[in-house]
């Protein structure tokens, strides 16, 4: 999903090493000829089974599914709601963005608020604006809900290079708290150095992935997974050095290790890794390719993980789908890089898309696979904006209209099980 942050800003300024003796992936689709490699911790080729996307069927609407929230196009002239985050009851995460919060200079103008959105009534959450002291208005850039409690992650910086992130939650009984900030991990202005921080919530526990000093000197920064109690009853823990991605499972935390989490890692070279206990962890697949090559866009649910392997060129990307436990794996070539790919998992529903965020493209299919029959439907989405919501039976997306004033629609649908 594309930061709330850098919306406003836009606005503003307009571990296993694979065997070389194993043979490649038995499709050319997976890209073998050009080096790239996909191996389980014990070395042995990942070989999946293929699906093919030219064999995506039209979804209908009311056959297929049906709209259940549609919002309306923003505008940067008045406040503008923006949908974060799909509960499984279909009430929405939302942001509002207040109209002029950031104008330019050094600092934004007015906080960003949170609240809800069920069944068209808005409810409004507890400010955080006085949560932390001294701190400048904060706009908000991502979140993710679970069982009634929601967290989120905002910012006060208006720069790409720098973030003061501050994570929030709101339990079932409405209370809004600070969770986690980045002064508990460095004490000045912390680099991004793979995105800024993104809270994952389940099942009572916040996860983030955040930049964090690589030795005492504070002079290079790795990445690094935490996470803490939504309850704040006990520190926040180090989940993984040198990580980001965190993915919850059935079956534990997943995370990624690639050269932009740590800079000892080989260019071209990711492993999704299981976290065993805090600070350790073990190979779960290796990525191979060449340099720029890397795993992107990790989720999990369930016994599954779900991610991308993009490239540096136009095309080449795929999406691989892993039992964490099974060892089964289906993958599913791209037409695209896999750069812009967002993915959303749910269950036995896997739903991505494409789009670069600049919703230029006349149309961009809106993907839902039903992983059990393996069937694909696409949704023609005119002027997809990126992102992917998924959630019980719900499944949503962004789009522009033609207003070159207006800003992005979401709509939310609820799916139906393959005829």
């Amino acid at each position: 999903m594309v930061a709330a942050g850098a919306i406003v800003v836009a606005l503003a300024v307009t571990g296993c090493t694979p065997s070389q003796s194993d043979p490649p992936p038995p499709d050319s689709r997976i890209d073998a000829a050009a080096g790239t490699s996909l191996h389980w911790a014990d070395g042995s080729v990942v070989r999946p089974t293929l699906v093919d996307l030219g064999d995506a069927r039209a979804a209908n609407a009311g056959s297929d599914y049906e709209v259940v929230v549609q919002t309306d196009p923003g505008n940067p002239r008045v406040d503008y709601l923006m949908p974060l985050a799909l509960d499984p009851s279909g009430a929405l995460v939302t942001a509002r963005v207040p109209a002029d919060q950031y104008t330019g200079g050094p600092a934004l103008l007015k906080p960003t608020g949170m609240g809800s959105l069920d069944d068209g009534r808005q409810l409004t959450w507890d400010s955080t604006a006085a949560l932390v002291a001294g701190d400048r208005p904060r706009q908000v850039y991502a979140a993710s809900t679970d069982q009634g409690v929601a967290a989120w992650a905002e910012t006060a910086s208006v720069r790409l290079d720098v973030s003061n992130w501050r994570i929030f939650t709101r339990g079932a009984d409405g209370k809004v708290a600070l969770l986690a900030r980045s002064e508990d991990v460095f004490d000045g202005d912390l680099p991004l150095v793979n995105g800024d921080t993104t809270p994952v919530v389940r099942e009572g526990r916040v996860y983030w992935a955040t930049a964090a000093p690589a030795d005492d000197s504070g002079s290079s920064f790795d990445m690094r997974v935490q996470s803490r109690g939504v309850d704040g009853s006990a520190p926040a823990v180090t989940e993984a050095e040198g990580a980001s991605q965190p993915a919850p499972t059935a079956d534990g935390l997943f995370v990624v290790r690639s050269s932009h989490d740590d800079a000892t890692v080989d260019d071209g070279t990711a492993t999704v890794e299981r976290v065993t206990e805090p600070g350790r962890t073990q190979p779960f697949v290796t990525y191979s390719g060449p340099a720029g090559t890397t795993v992107q866009s990790l989720v999990g649910d369930d016994d599954r993980v779900a991610f991308v392997t993009s490239t540096e060129g136009d095309s080449g990307g795929v999406v691989y789908v892993l039992g964490t436990h099974d060892q089964t794996a289906v993958a599913i070539p791209l037409a695209s890089s896999g750069r812009f790919t967002s993915l959303a998992l749910c269950g036995d529903r896997l739903v991505w898309n494409s789009a670069d965020g600049s919703g230029q493209a006349p149309f961009e299919p809106q993907y839902v696979m039903d992983l059990e029959t393996r069937d694909v439907a696409l949704v023609d989405v005119d002027h997809n904006y990126s992102g992917s919501y998924c959630s019980g039976d719900l499944v949503g997306w962004r789009a522009l209209s033609d207003d070159p004033q207006a800003l992005a629609t979401t709509t939310i649908t609820r799916w139906k099980r393959p005829r």
